[in-house]
């Protein structure tokens, strides 16, 4: 017995479990709403779940291959990231036991590298059960992500004609599918601002806050067209469809004023070769707020979360923040 805990084997295989947890995760196959929120935060393009996969399956390499330094050094660096991803989901009020259990696992296999024997005989001997499992989740992971950042959906070729069509309003080279969610402020029109409806009631001054161009976010309705939601005037709710944590935060909006209801936009779309089902449920998770709105490309870090512009671009991420920012924005 003492043996088996003292050889790399049991260690490389709960690395390899959890590379495939990881990949398993990130692949759309969630159990649960905060795994599938937090696997889509991304680095460098490529999705947490992919990053965690090939990470566990190089750990796994070199429990096998019994490479003491590197091993241990690796296992520093994956300590501080897991540290930093749960500290993401508790600023954010995020519960995932699933992150968690991957969290200690990797704390627990740094114990591992600094307390186990790794026997170079011993590691030799199990070196070429682990060595080709360990190649493969190591590519699959890595050609998934790939092939994820690479991939377009349907409706994103349709928007970019969309907008190639709207040129004239907003300025040249942000049409991308990729910038769908950015943040632009249209161009001044030439023409002089049409005279008001009473023309014998003076136009008040706009406040100071309210000069220069209006800060939009580019989104697109159910058909597909563009439109420009004005944060100043209403602020933006964004949620996903599959996000328990919004549904509180959905709840609360439809309670509040017409005239100070967020806007509610759909994004952290989970399968964008199927946009018109996303979208379609989108709908339907938040029909009593009114039109619902989507962007391809989250603005934000999370969902739930609230953008509006009171003199700057403000965003809160979390249930309890945005509730505690609903209640305060005018």
């Amino acid at each position: 017995m003492r043996c088996v805990f003292q050889s790399p084997a049991l260690y490389t295989a709960l690395a390899l479990y959890a590379a495939g947890l990881s990949y398993f995760t990130s692949a759309g196959l969630c159990i649960t709403d905060a795994c599938g929120q937090t696997v889509h935060y991304a680095f460098l393009g490529y999705p947490w779940g992919v990053w965690g996969a090939v990470f566990y399956a190089v750990v796994a390499g070199l429990f096998a291959a019994g490479a003491v330094w590197p091993l241990r050094a690796a296992m520093l660096v994956g300590v501080g990231v897991h540290a930093y991803l749960v500290a993401i989901l508790i600023r954010n009020g995020i519960s995932c036991l699933l992150c968690l259990h991957l969290a200690f696992l990797a704390l627990g296999l740094a114990v591992a590298a600094f307390t186990v024997r790794l026997s170079p005989l011993v590691a030799r001997r199990y070196a070429f059960l682990f060595s080709l499992p360990a190649i493969a989740i190591v590519l699959a992971p890595a050609m998934f992500g790939y092939a994820h950042t690479q991939r377009e959906p349907d409706l994103a070729e349709v928007l970019d004609a969309l907008r190639q069509e709207a040129a004239g309003e907003f300025r040249a080279g942000t049409h991308s599918a990729q910038t769908a969610a950015d943040f632009r402020e249209p161009v001044p029109a030439d023409e002089p601002a049409k005279p008001a409806a009473h023309p014998e009631k003076p136009v008040p001054e706009p406040s100071p806050k309210q000069e220069g161009p209006e800060p939009v976010l580019l989104a697109f309705d159910a058909r597909g067209t563009v439109v420009q939601l004005n944060l100043r005037e209403r602020p933006a709710l964004l949620f996903s469809w599959w996000c328990s944590s919004c549904d509180r935060a959905l709840s609360e909006a439809i309670k509040m004023p017409p005239e100070r209801r967020p806007v509610p936009v759909a994004t952290y779309f989970r399968d964008r070769n199927n946009l018109q089902a996303e979208i379609q449920r989108s709908q339907e998770k938040a029909s009593l707020l009114g039109p619902v709105y989507h962007v391809l490309e989250p603005p934000a870090e999370g969902v739930p979360a609230l953008l509006w512009h009171d003199g700057e671009l403000r965003t809160v991420v979390g249930a309890a923040s945005v509730l505690d920012a609903m209640a305060h924005v005018p």
